[in-house]
């Protein structure tokens, strides 16, 4: 698989393309210092951008 994707050549896109789904894996006492608010603004600029991103678990 790996052989398989090295020959892949990279080529331009746009963020409104991306479509990323998100689901808390269980959170902890850094999640709300450092993996939330990270996700969080990776969001925001996605979103802004017109990309699209779904998410699970909402009610943690």
């Amino acid at each position: 698989m790996v052989s398989e994707a090295s020959e892949n050549l990279r080529e331009p896109f746009s963020i409104s393309d991306i479509i990323v789904s998100i689901k808390c894996g269980s959170s902890d006492t850094t999640s709300g210092i450092a993996s939330n608010p990270a996700v969080g603004a990776a969001v925001d600029k996605i979103i802004d951008e017109g990309g699209t991103v779904i998410f699970g678990e909402t009610s943690e």
